[in-house]
C-alpha cells in the first residue's frame, strides 16, 4: 500500500514540476508596437500648435484694432473739435508748437468764451452718444474722450479767471500811492480770487478722473494745474500786502505833510512807521513764485521807492527835531 502511493505522489509531483517550467512559455507575447508614438509624430502636432496659437492671436490682434478705428472713427468729429479747441488756445501766441503752459494768467489776448462753447457742445453730444451706445468698449471710449473735453473747458475757465485777476493787479499797481484806489481795487480782487480758486478746484477734481487721455498726454494737464495753483499763490499774496502797503502809503502821506508844516517829530514817527509796514511788504513779497514774475517784480520796485521815500522823511526830520 505505501509503495504504491509513494508511487503516486511521486508522478503528482513530476507532473506539477513539468507545467510550472511551462508557463514562460505562455507569456511570450508580439510587442503593441500601436501603443508608442513616433518622435517625429510628436514634433509635427507642436508645431501645428505653435502655428495656431500664433494664428489666433494675430486675428485677436486685427479684431482689436479693427475695433479701435471704429471707435474714432465714430467720434472723428468731436476728436477733431477738442484738437480745434487747443489750437484756439494757443492760436495768438507768435510762438511754433505752442501749447497751454505757454497761455499764462498774463496773457491779455487769450479768449476763452469760444473754447468754452465748443467743449461744453463737444461733452453734451459725447454723452448722447455714450448712452445711446450698446456696445460697452465704444462706451468707454466716448466717456473717455468727454472728460478731456470737459478737462479743457475748466481749464479754459480758470484762465480767464487768472486773466480777470491780472488785470486788477496791473491796475492796483498803476494806482500805488493812491490809499483810497488802491483799497477799491483791493476789494475787487478778492472775490476774483475766490473765483479763480473754485475754477482750479474744478480743474484738480476732473483731473483726478482722467486716466488715460485721448488728445495729449496726462502729464500736460497736470503741470497746466500746477501753473495755476503758483499763480493763485501769487494773488493771495498780492491780496494780503495790501493792508500793511495801504498803512505805509498813509503813514508815508501823512509824513510828508507834517514835514512841509515843519512838524518835524510826527513826520519822524509817520516816516518811522511807513518803513517798517514797506519793510513787512518785501519780506512778504520775497516768498512769490516764479508765476507771474513781472507783476511781482514791479510790486517789489515800486514799495522800495516807497520805502527810500519814507527813509528820506525819517532821516530829514530826525536831524532838523534835533
Amino acid at each position: 500500500m505505501n509503495s504504491r502511493r509513494d508511487l503516486l505522489l511521486g508522478l503528482s509531483g513530476a507532473v506539477a514540476l513539468a507545467g510550472c517550467t511551462e508557463l514562460p512559455q505562455q507569456q511570450n507575447e508580439e510587442p503593441d508596437t500601436e501603443s508608442e508614438e513616433p518622435e517625429n509624430q510628436s514634433l509635427e502636432d507642436g508645431d501645428q500648435r505653435r502655428n495656431g496659437s500664433e494664428e489666433d492671436e494675430s486675428q485677436q490682434q486685427a479684431d482689436q484694432n479693427e475695433v479701435e478705428e471704429d471707435q474714432i472713427e465714430q467720434i472723428a468729429t468731436e476728436r477733431e473739435a477738442i484738437e480745434d479747441a487747443l489750437q484756439t488756445y494757443v492760436a495768438f501766441l507768435d510762438t511754433e508748437n505752442a501749447d497751454i503752459l505757454d497761455v499764462t494768467s498774463l496773457s491779455e489776448e487769450f479768449e476763452y468764451l469760444s473754447i468754452v462753447n465748443s467743449m461744453q457742445t463737444v461733452s453734451e453730444d459725447l454723452d448722447r452718444e455714450a448712452r445711446r451706445e450698446s456696445d460697452e468698449e465704444l462706451s468707454a471710449e466716448i466717456r473717455t474722450v468727454r472728460q478731456e473735453a470737459r478737462i479743457i473747458e475748466s481749464i479754459a475757465r480758470a484762465q480767464n479767471r487768472g486773466q480777470q485777476a491780472a488785470v486788477t493787479v496791473r491796475n492796483y499797481l498803476n494806482e500805488m500811492g493812491d490809499s483810497t484806489r488802491l483799497t477799491e481795487l483791493h476789494n475787487t480782487l478778492v472775490p476774483q480770487i475766490e473765483s479763480f480758486t473754485e475754477t482750479i478746484d474744478t480743474v484738480s477734481s476732473r483731473l483726478e478722473r482722467l486716466s488715460s487721455p485721448r488728445i495729449n498726454e496726462v502729464a500736460l494737464y497736470e503741470a497746466k494745474l500746477t501753473q495755476f495753483q503758483n499763480e493763485l499763490e501769487n494773488f493771495r499774496l498780492y491780496a494780503a500786502v495790501h493792508d500793511d502797503y495801504r498803512m505805509g502809503v498813509t503813514s508815508l502821506s501823512q509824513g510828508l505833510s507834517d514835514l512841509e508844516n515843519e512838524n518835524y517829530r510826527s513826520a519822524e514817527e509817520s516816516g518811522r512807521t511807513a518803513v517798517e509796514r514797506f519793510k513787512r511788504v518785501l519780506d512778504e513779497l520775497s516768498g512769490a513764485t516764479d508765476a507771474l514774475q513781472p507783476l511781482t517784480d514791479e510790486m517789489v520796485s515800486q514799495v522800495e521807492s516807497d520805502m527810500e521815500t519814507a527813509k528820506a522823511v525819517k532821516t530829514i526830520t530826525t536831524e532838523l527835531s534835533n
